[in-house]
């Protein structure tokens, strides 16, 4: 649960009325109905933003992998995307704000190329956007010290997520370009697409050396340095005193075997 959740959840109280319209955020009466899912999800508000760059990721990334995206929420999220500020920009975290331009290059290119050519796009152009983001975009700074912090897990994960819609697009553009009658061929380059397939691969390896580099930090002394840490200074000493030198050590063993848990997720994603 993201504390940005708060800004737009929907409001279950009991009502005689339907329940499918109002927000916390709106102030509305509970039970207020309106036709749409969208017009309860988004609010016209600046906190809506970060809630449309995740539904509008999410939708190309439903597109990518042939799910029927929300047409409606692909609407409301593209207006507020449209209209959006430096203030609004803000609302992302470090590693939201490093992705976003990769999902904003993505995404009228795998509207072009799935869903045909009354989708205006330039896809040589932004094929090429493309490619030059994946160049230059390197994986967040090498890792340090015993644990990850909160944002680098997070980058790590939205990097994957990306990386792998990424490599969609990539297999679908050479799948068509396997069609010599189809109408992308011309606009897609295979050299090209190949050239992205390898970048992917090699970003997607790196992220993974990191989490590994943490994994294997944290297995070989990680438990004593967290009970360490927990006790150390005047504060420690006196955590150790009321909780005893076992508690203390099971609350490491436990900080432990979470940090190694979200570490491991990052291993098992799969990019294609």
């Amino acid at each position: 649960m993201d504390h940005r959740d708060y800004e737009s959840i929907p409001n279950f109280e009991h009502s005689s009325r339907s329940l499918s319209g109002t927000s916390l955020q709106s102030g509305q009466p509970p039970g207020v109905s309106h036709n749409t899912l969208t017009r309860r999800t988004f609010t016209n508000n600046i906190q809506a933003y970060w809630l449309a760059v995740f539904t509008s990721a999410d939708e190309t990334h439903s597109l990518l992998t042939s799910k029927s995206p929300s047409s409606e929420q692909r609407q409301a999220a593209q207006e507020i995307l449209a209209t959006s500020s430096d203030t609004h920009r803000k609302e992302l975290t470090y590693a939201e704000q490093a992705m976003a331009e990769g999902w904003a290059h993505l995404r009228p290119a795998a509207r072009r190329i799935l869903l045909g050519p009354s989708e205006n796009c330039d896809l040589k152009a932004q094929t090429q956007q493309m490619e030059d983001w994946l160049q230059r975009t390197l994986a967040d700074p090498r890792p340090h010290g015993l644990l990850p912090h909160d944002s680098a897990l997070q980058h790590m994960f939205l990097h994957l997520e990306l990386l792998k819609a990424y490599s969609r697009f990539c297999e679908h553009g050479l799948a068509f370009l396997k069609q010599k009658s189809h109408e992308l061929q011309g606009k897609l380059a295979k050299d090209q697409l190949n050239r992205m397939t390898a970048t992917i691969r090699e970003r997607a390896a790196d992220i993974r050396g990191r989490a590994t580099k943490w994994i294997n930090r944290l297995s070989e002394g990680g438990l004593d340095a967290l009970v360490n840490q927990a006790i150390e200074g005047s504060t420690g000493e006196l955590i150790e005193d009321l909780l005893g030198s076992d508690k203390v050590e099971t609350y490491a063993a436990l900080y432990k075997e979470s940090a190694l848990d979200a570490l491991n997720g990052v291993l098992m994603v799969k990019i294609s």
